[in-house]
């Protein structure tokens, strides 16, 4: 369950500084729409896989 938390983090901390250097001439309207295009893709791919884990808030092993 780590790895769910550490590596989004890791991979907002590394392309963040190199987004906003890349980013620096081109026109930000066309980069804020390429990035909200970017999360809705994502967020579609991760809601329609069929095997992955649905976080439990009390696993049994804790009962």
């Amino acid at each position: 369950m780590g790895l769910v938390v550490a590596v989004p983090g890791l991979t907002a901390a590394v392309t963040a500084p190199v987004l906003t250097i890349a980013s620096g001439k081109l026109d930000l309207r066309k980069v804020l729409i390429a990035l909200a295009v970017s999360i809705t893709v994502s967020n579609i791919l991760a809601a329609s896989t069929a095997s992955s884990p649905t976080p439990r808030a009390c696993p049994s092993r804790y009962r």
